[in-house]
């Protein structure tokens, strides 16, 4: 930007800046905004660091001046920098005055490379007592003298130690000495000789190193005793590449058994030994890309046989781009445990793989993935892999493969799950055998391999009923049949680019149209570019019901069927650009773009006319989706007004000559259907008419509209639809907008929102609170719950009255402490089973955690409430599970829109008929389930001689069907479903919401993910036994973390009740019938109770912090009479749960806060989930 001097006027709260490649010669302007964190000064003339930069920046953590002009420093520049973490000063011409660093006390990490330093030696004095990070790269001393690093003897978190690129001509005796404790070494790009490297060796020895980068350090040569000084260290990683490297000798390496990780690549090395190796017992990574090459004018480097069997522990040997002269019998014999083996690229002689060629990974039983990749072989002979009984994934892409596969080739590859063979130069023959050894297949790339024909009966592809992806892309195919993709019952990615599929598809075609896609219909992507389709079907694409994306750009598509899309509804990436289309419809294109996130449709010559792009028009100025390429490539071609302008100029108004026509035809109609219409509706819904009519204008409206009319509220209040116009229907949207409100009026102590004819007032503050929720008369749940009730009828959550205070004094102890220890056992069996799962997204990279926490929590209530199992974590898929979720949703969606709240208006609708059918369902289920239990119980009671039912556990469910009142009277089977439902919907999704925020906020903050892990390593050690009563006692911090997360994202966002007699809140009058909605969300960020309230502390909840707030400033499970009964069981099951993942993983957050979105629903939950990383934990 070119900037002189920091801009004044920025906002004040920022807390990171990044001033870099300016101008700027000094930071004096900085002081305007005191809340900055990060600082990036860097690429600017700034000659010091002022004096007060700290003083006025007293948050100040990281701060970056590297390319500077830097040059005096003393400890008065940084005397007020103690909280200083991180600080850069690279690439300056610093001059140290005295001890400047010895006041940063906080430092962990620092950069003062490419000084022109003439010592490594920072300080006389110990000072940075918690560095773990020196970087002194590229400066002009060579010598690392006894004393230079005496500064950091205090340093005991010191570890990482980087002196690349210097010209290292002498290590003195002991000048590691005092840092002893460093783990990590980096010399990259040094000039280092054999002998100095030997004394370096040796100065290492009795220090903490793990890891050692000698990465382009001219090490040309390594002897027998180079590292022999490594032999009293720990050393697991050793970086020797780039270094022209021509020779080890034999031994070089038997100095380091420890090491696990070698990486010897872009080196000239001419021969491996037999004994090249010897040592490296425990070695799992060899890295050898590009080790061994045959320069011009030399012979091929040699490989022994058995040059690899020291390795006894070796898993991945990397050797790729590498030459050597052949591939013997034995080059790979004595590798137990190799599970990798890479040869891309590499230059062997290898044209025909034979049962004999990798005969030697025979004693490889781990072997999963073989390299092949451009090896230049051209054949694979019967039972070429015969010897790799367990391999998943064979890669034979960019070869010269040119033969029929007849099927006997893959014969033994019984655990295949990948075969790639593409890039081939379109030169392998099918036959119907060709995959029949290699049923287990899941994944077949063939793209560029094949000759163009696959008219085959059977096809080739029948025999692999389990494969999920296929491309046979790039293959010319101009000849194929209805029976390509049958039995492919899992096939899930399916790419047929660049073919020649025109014919097939044509309705001209002898014998009508091939359906070759009729039995792939489970697809989520189907790729078709490049064909020359120039018409699609009528029933091609009939049944894809999941198909996500749809590819047919550069076809010659123009007309298209007005149903071609119907069932494409899960449709989200669809691709049509460079095809002929002139008219978008909503008929054709309405179902299809109805749910898209991306189009793209660019490059066609569209037909700007009323018919043909006016609804376009509409959606492209309306849709939320993704349209890249708008307006430059959505481009008019007729007629001549709009050739050449974009289809965003297109004016609708363009279109009033069709206006009187369309005007006369709906006014007629909608006056005929309107008079049916109100004559079916007076006669069968007459009295519901009127219980409004009494409801909205004649009573109770119009008095709260004028006892109302003081508290503050939201401008625009229409009579009778309120302030429903203003409000999002999105839930996202909807809940932000909430909370922006209570932002807006947080300085009054409540505000009213009208929904339809319906008052809410909004409470969130501790004090207005209480008055409510402390008030025996204020007990009613509020109109929205009334929504509720065809789900879980009058149970103890929607109930009121005498009615909730007789379940309340029933149902309390079912919830004692001794019966919730029962439960115990299925929440660790549970959780036994979601690390199982988790186990397999370790390591992998991210992932969405929302369904997995979530359906654990689905199986735990399901079998304590009902004593069921569901396994819904095995089988997500099942009506039940379904159903809790879209309901859920539904009731949700109808709360915030008033016009779906008269029941005959909702059930006319698609979503009415849809709410009544998850309805269905989920009492059928519920209804099954108590029947069948309680002919148990009768069965159990009725015979005294069987001691079943002290085998079974007990369950929610159980205690009702036995429980009775003072009278003797027992539940109702409809009253016991009203409780069971209420408890499988309060104590599911709460539950697991919570559990998954906690997961999102300790996977951002891995101090206090470590704090908990310390804390629970000191209950469990190394054991794997499940949790006890007595350890959820002791699990104190674990329980501040959940009730801080509890704080941050409550699991149900609002709370709401009904005002049973006139009251005053806070000076306003309140009339008998009001609604009042408590926003936990906003109430927990009270910054009064709750100081700098978006940041993640858990330590508020420790008791000595908690002490003198009120108790209605934090209520994530209510407050007052009316509290949440089973808040113990959830507080049980989230420390069991989280316990469990933090005992086995560590958790990485792959989203920001800002990211996650929440959706104020009935549960507070992410928009896009939770996405994390699982890394396992060594213990």
């Amino acid at each position: 930007m070119n900037l002189n001097a920091v801009p004044t006027d920025l906002p004040k709260n920022i807390t990171t800046l990044d001033v870099s490649h300016n101008r700027l010669k000094n930071l004096s302007s900085l002081h305007l905004y005191w809340n900055l964190v990060n600082i990036d000064a860097s690429y600017n003339s700034l000659t010091s660091i002022e004096e007060d930069l700290c003083v006025s920046l007293p948050h100040l953590q990281i701060l970056n001046v590297q390319h500077n002009e830097v040059h005096l420093i003393s400890e008065k520049n940084l005397k007020n920098c103690s909280r200083l973490t991180r600080l850069d000063l690279s690439d300056n011409r610093l001059k140290l005055k005295g001890e400047p660093f010895s006041v940063l006390k906080s430092l962990t990490w620092l950069d003062v490379s490419r000084n022109k330093l003439n010592s490594a030696k920072l300080g006389t004095q110990p000072q940075l007592p918690n560095l773990v990070t020196l970087v002194l790269s590229g400066n002009e001393f060579s010598v690392l003298q006894k004393n230079d690093f005496s500064f950091l003897s205090n340093s005991s978190a010191f570890r990482v130690l980087i002196l690349s690129s210097l010209s290292l001509k002498k290590v003195e005796n002991g000048c590691f000495q005092t840092i002893a404790r460093l783990s990590d070494l980096v010399l990259d790009y040094c000039k280092i000789s054999p002998q100095v490297t030997t004394s370096l060796c040796e100065e290492l020895a009795g220090t903490a190193l793990r890891n050692l980068s000698l990465k382009s350090s001219q090490q040309m040569t390594l002897s027998n005793t180079t590292f022999q000084g490594l032999d009293k260290t720990n050393i697991t990683v050793l970086d020797l590449s780039s270094n022209t490297m021509s020779k080890i000798a034999d031994g070089t390496f038997q100095w380091l058994p420890r090491l696990e990780i070698l990486s010897l690549e872009h080196n000239s090395l001419r021969h491996l030994t037999k004994d090249i190796f010897s040592g490296l017992g425990n070695l799992r990574q060899l890295n050898l890309q590009k080790a061994l090459t045959k320069s011009h004018g030399s012979s091929f480097p040699i490989i022994d046989d058995f040059a690899f069997h020291h390795l006894v522990k070796l898993e991945h040997l990397h050797m790729a781009n590498t030459g050597f002269r052949e591939i013997t019998e034995h080059i790979f014999s004595g590798l137990p445990n190799l599970k990798t083996l890479d040869l891309s690229w590499s230059s062997t002689g290898l044209k025909t793989v034979t049962n004999k060629t990798f005969a030697a990974l025979q004693e490889s039983p781990l072997l999963q993935t073989l390299n092949l990749t451009a090896m230049g072989i051209n054949k694979l002979g019967p039972r070429a892999f015969s010897s790799l009984g367990n391999l998943t994934t064979l890669l034979l892409s960019y070869n010269f493969i040119s033969q029929q596969l007849n099927g006997d080739e893959l014969e033994g590859l019984s655990n295949i799950k990948e075969i790639d063979m593409s890039m081939n130069q379109q030169s392998i023959s099918l036959t119907n055998t060709s995959f029949i050894s290699v049923p287990t297949l899941r994944i077949l790339k063939l793209g560029r391999a094949l000759k163009g024909t696959l008219d085959l009966t059977p096809s080739p592809f029948t025999p692999l009923v389990n494969l999920t992806i296929l491309d046979i892309s790039n293959n010319n195919i101009a000849n194929l049949n209805a029976g390509l993709l049958t039995g492919l019952h899992h096939l899930k990615v399916l790419k047929m680019q660049h073919n020649n599929l025109a014919r097939l598809w044509k309705t001209a075609n002898p014998g009508g149209p091939v359906m070759f896609l009729k039995d792939a219909t489970k697809l989520s992507v189907l790729d078709l570019d490049y064909n020359g389709l120039d018409e699609i079907p009528l029933n091609a694409l009939r049944g894809f019901f999941e198909l996500h994306e749809l590819s047919l750009r550069s076809n010659l598509l123009d007309q298209l069927h007005s149903s071609v899309f119907d069932d494409l509804r899960s449709l989200k990436y669809l691709h049509l650009q460079k095809n002929l289309i002139t008219s978008v419809q909503r008929v054709t294109f309405g179902v299809p773009l109805s749910n898209l996130t991306e189009l793209y449709m660019d490059h066609n010559p569209f037909d700007c006319t009323c018919e043909s792009i006016l609804w376009f028009s509409e959606w492209l100025n309306s849709t939320n989706a993704s349209v890249p390429g708008l307006p430059q490539g959505y481009m008019c071609n007729t007629p001549n007004a709009y050739f050449n302008h974009s289809v965003m100029d297109f004016d609708p108004l363009s279109c009033k000559d069709m206006t009187p026509f369309k005007a006369l035809y709906i006014l007629s109609s909608t006056a005929v259907l309107m008079l049916l219409f109100s004559a079916f509706l007076v006669h069968f819904q007459g009295w519901r008419i009127q219980f409004f009519w009494n409801i909205m204008l004649l009573k109770n409206y119009l008095h709260n509209w004028k006892e109302l009319k003081p508290v503050p509220g939201l401008g625009n209040t229409y009579p009778f639809i309120g302030n429903a116009l203003q409000f999002k229907t999105n839930a996202g949207d909807f809940f932000c907008q909430v909370v922006g409100y209570t932002k807006e009026f947080w300085n009054s102590p409540l505000f009213k929102l009208w929904i339809g004819p319906v008052p809410f007032l909004i409470l969130y503050h501790a004090e207005t609170i209480e008055t409510v929720l402390n008030n025996p008369v204020h007990m009613d749940k509020a109109y929205a719950y009334k929504f509720l009730h065809p789900w879980l009828g009058t149970g103890l959550l929607t109930s009121t009255g005498d009615k909730w205070r007789h379940r309340r004094k029933l149902l309390t102890p079912t919830f004692h402490f001794s019966i919730l220890n029962e439960f115990l056992e299925v929440m660790n069996e549970q959780a036994e089973v979601l690390i199982e799962k988790l186990e397999k997204q370790a390591g992998k990279g991210p992932f969405n955690c929302f369904s997995y926490i979530t359906l654990c929590a689905l199986d735990i209530i399901c079998e304590t409430a009902m004593g069921k199992k569901v396994y819904a974590q095995s089988n997500h898929d099942s009506e039940y599970v379904r159903s809790v979720y879209r309901m859920s949703d539904i009731i949700a969606r109808r709360q915030r829109m008033p016009w779906y709240w008269p029941d005959f208006v909702y059930n006319y609708f698609g979503e009415g008929r849809e709410h009544n059918r998850s309805l269905k369902i989920l009492h059928s289920f519920t209804e099954s389930v108590i029947n069948e239990r309680a002919e148990y119980i009768h069965y159990v009671e009725s015979d005294s001689e069987s001691d079943q039912g002290m085998k079974k556990r007990r369950a929610f469910l159980d205690m009702l069907l036995k429980t009775t009142d003072e009278d003797g009277k027992k539940l109702t089977h409809k009253d016991i479903q009203e409780e069971v439902d209420t408890f499988m919907f309060e104590g599911h999704d709460t539950t697991a919401a919570a559990m998954n925020w906690a997961v999102h906020l300790l996977g951002s903050h891995p101090e206090i993910q470590r704090k908990a892990q310390q804390e629970l390593d000191e209950i469990f050690g190394e054991s794997e036994r499940p949790v006890n009563t007595e350890d959820l006692k002791k699990l104190r911090y674990l329980e501040c973390v959940i009730k801080e997360a509890l704080r941050l994202f409550p699991s149900v966002p609002f709370f709401a009740r009904t005002i049973c007699e006139d009251t005053h809140i806070n000076g306003y009058k309140v009339p008998k019938g009001a609604n009042v909605i408590v926003i936990t969300y906003s109430l927990h960020r009270d910054p009064r109770y709750f100081p700098d309230p978006e940041e993640f502390r858990p330590e508020r909840f420790l008791p000595e912090n908690s002490a003198g707030r009120p108790p209605y400033a934090y209520i994530p499970f209510s407050a007052g009479l009316r509290n949440c009964i089973g808040q113990r069981f959830a507080l049980m099951e989230e420390k069991v749960i989280l316990a469990s993942i933090l005992r086995y993983f560590n958790i990485v957050a792959c989203q920001k806060r800002e990211e996650l979105r929440p959706l104020g629903e009935l549960v507070l939950r992410p928009e896009r989930g939770i996405w994390i990383t699982l890394e396992r934990r060594k213990h």
